[in-house]
């Protein structure tokens, strides 16, 4: 009996990394918006398992409220599992132990991650 199929939501703009995304975890049910702004937990359904999300400087200087995205979703999907896909992995140790997300990881090593989870 092969793995259980996921629901994921991936926030990714760059179409190689769309591309790259949707052919390696084509056995998954992958549904990919261009930015966190899109993410409304209180108006929308997002019963999704993995939710990846963008963590950008530029966002954060912005003022983009990650905390209060990060909260609705646990509140109303406590199951979920929240990744923060990102090119720089040197901030990613300080996201986790800031309660930004469970884990972190390259745009690259992304699939591998995914396919790992239970």
């Amino acid at each position: 009996m092969g793995k259980k199929k996921k629901k994921i939501l991936i926030v990714e703009k760059e179409e190689h990394f769309i591309k790259y995304y949707q052919r390696s975890l084509k056995d998954h049910e992958v549904k990919i918006i261009k930015s966190n702004k899109n993410i409304n937990p209180d108006i929308q359904d997002l019963s999704y398992d993995i939710f990846v999300l963008k963590f950008t400087a530029k966002d954060a200087i912005r003022g983009f409220p990650y905390r209060e995205l990060v909260n609705k979703i646990r509140k109303k999907y406590p199951k979920a599992k929240i990744i923060i896909a990102s090119s720089n992995e040197d901030q990613g140790g300080e996201l986790v132990k800031d309660g930004y997300c469970d884990r972190t990881c390259s745009k690259t090593n992304l699939p591998q991650i995914i396919k790992g989870l239970p």
